[in-house]
């Protein structure tokens, strides 16, 4: 998802083809969203090939009710597209606990009780619904709130949880400087220039990328600039 950028709508059919559809969304609404989404880090580590690997035996096995767990997720997906693209956010917020609720089902790795416990507490101080991103069990913690932000901001912070600045990218994934290919290049024409194409790389110390005259997105604009998946 982070490659394509943006909001991105996944069409996957049952041969396995996957079909990328970019969303064309008004500047207002993604404002409001973006504005709308809070970002916090819980500090938990999980390994997420753990958790899949449990929902992939239990897709295997046929048990728990996984299969009718996952369908009825691709379906609040569906409704999740649909309640955007109508610019209907709220009914986008209460469907986040919906589907968080389902994702809990799927392996008891998911969510844990520290975990429960941020998520009740954001539900009290104003946020609409939320989910742990990625395979869950900790990492980042997505809430919609529209109002009350800095009274669920303050309970966060009181619970340890420290929340992350961030923006909607819509160019996709990039390489922004890539220090060993530059410093292989620089090196193979060292040594060409020396006459010596057999001698051995001798890597350059890698020096701040502010040596090159960059900027990092946090300079220019005082928010850090992100991706999420």
């Amino acid at each position: 998802m982070a490659a394509f950028g943006g909001l991105t709508k996944l069409e996957i059919s049952k041969n396995g083809k996957v079909r990328a559809t970019r969303l064309c969304l008004p500047r207002e609404l993604l404002e409001t969203l973006e504005h709308n989404i809070l970002l916090f880090y819980t500090g938990a580590v999980r390994n997420s090939a753990t958790i899949l690997e449990q929902q992939n035996d239990a897709v295997e096995k046929r048990g728990d009710g996984v299969l009718a767990n996952l369908s009825q997720i691709k379906d609040i997906g569906i409704e999740i597209c649909d309640a955007i693209v109508s610019g209907n956010l709220h009914r986008f917020g209460q469907l986040m606990d919906v589907h968080w609720q389902v994702k809990k089902r799927l392996s008891s790795g998911v969510s844990t009780p520290q975990i429960d416990a941020w998520y009740q507490l954001a539900r009290r101080n104003g946020a609409i619904g939320g989910k742990i991103s990625g395979a869950g069990g900790g990492g980042f913690l997505i809430l919609y709130c529209e109002q009350n932000k800095a009274r669920l901001r303050e309970a966060m912070r009181r619970a340890g949880l420290r929340e992350l600045n961030f923006r909607f990218e819509f160019e996709g994934s990039k390489v922004v400087f890539d220090m060993v290919s530059r410093d292989a290049r620089l090196a193979y024409i060292q040594r060409q220039e020396a006459g010596d194409a057999r001698a051995p790389i001798a890597w350059p110390v890698t020096r701040p990328v502010d040596t090159f005259g960059t900027k990092s997105s946090k300079e220019e604009n005082g928010r850090a600039t992100r991706s999420l998946s």
